[in-house]
């Protein structure tokens, strides 16, 4: 585990940074897809939950499941090529291939629907009360789930098969032939739950790995600027490069901003540096320098809105509004 651990640190480290003409920082927008796919350690900033978006857990324990059935799998192939007479060997070998490859072909298809999963899940908490916006996530992310579902199911029927050519082949209901149906359940349970992590996780690894091109923070490189309002005044907050590399720099001065309603209030304006992506790590930190929750929970929503800037879903999903929480530049005087 801390080596996994250690070694999704040094990635991130170097991940790249992409740079238009005037130096400024684009993000390994491949690399993030990517990342998006992977199990997610969800977290809290002062009291609000978030499901999580650019982290990844549990990378060593989906090895492992990953591990044991692939040997469940293998083993089952050649239990179910035992039983002679009438070519069923042969058969039994035909159905264990066969259903290795779709068992692992099926978690691996399952993995590229977690992109959007991870994406709408995090969108959801910027409608805050907009319930007939929340509605419609909630519709997109039944129907991702509901293909997943189907998937899983494929795969249940996978290990029904298997267990049904067991009991024919060997004719008797004997205690291996018990142990064997319990293993391919077993397998098939993992592959629901966590095949298509280590797929994603090893994707991850690969993309990032071969976007490798500068590292993750660079001083001559200028951040990309963003500002944002914010009901409460933040504190200032300078960068740490390696640790946390943004920061935060407060105007201290009320804006008057148009919301997403039409309505006008007054809003704390605070200029945010990010240099390439903030990683849900970079979140907390950043909300950890605001001394009282209120000022934590503004700043971690605004940030949350520019983690999603950096990544999109399918055109078809692009046609929700505007969070409510979300504001216009300031009214020029």
């Amino acid at each position: 585990m801390f080596l996994i651990r250690r070694n999704i640190n040094q990635i991130l480290n170097k991940m790249p940074i992409l740079r238009d003409i005037d130096d400024h920082v684009f993000t390994p927008r491949t690399s993030l897809e990517a990342w998006l796919r992977t199990y997610k350690r969800p977290y809290s900033v002062a009291g609000m939950q978030f499901p999580g978006l650019y982290n990844t857990d549990k990378a060593a324990f989906h090895f492992g499941m990953f591990m044991l059935a692939l040997f469940i799998e293998v083993t089952g192939t050649l239990v179910l090529a035992l039983p002679m007479g009438a070519g069923l060997g042969i058969v039994g070998a035909v159905i264990g291939s066969v259903g290795f490859i779709l068992d692992f072909g099926i978690a691996f298809a399952l993995l590229f629907l977690n992109r959007n999963l991870s994406y709408f899940s995090n969108l959801r908490i910027l409608y805050d009360s907009d319930n007939r916006s929340i509605s419609k996530i909630d519709g997109i992310m039944n129907g991702i789930k509901s293909l997943k579902n189907a998937g899983y199911f494929v795969i249940l029927l996978v290990a029904g098969v298997k267990i049904y050519f067991l009991k024919e082949g060997f004719g008797v209901l004997e205690m291996p032939v018990f142990v064997m149906a319990f293993l391919f359940v077993s397998a098939a349970v993992i592959h629901i739950k966590y095949t298509e992590y280590f797929f994603a996780f090893g994707l991850f690894l690969v993309s990032a790995s071969s976007e490798r091109k500068a590292s993750r923070i660079d001083g001559v490189i200028k951040p990309d600027l963003h500002e944002i309002y914010t009901t409460n005044a933040l504190k200032s907050f300078e960068a740490i490069p390696r640790k946390c590399p943004h920061f935060i720099n407060p105007t201290n001065e009320l804006v008057k901003i148009t919301l997403s309603t039409g309505v006008v209030e007054e809003r704390y304006k605070t200029e945010v540096g990010i240099y390439g992506f903030i990683t849900d790590r970079d979140l907390e930190t950043l909300c950890d320098t605001q001394p009282i929750a209120a000022q934590k929970r503004d700043l971690a929503v605004e940030l949350l809105f520019l983690q999603l800037g950096d990544t999109a879903p399918s055109e078809k999903y692009t046609n929700l509004p505007v969070p409510l929480h979300r504001t216009q530049p300031p009214i020029k005087a």
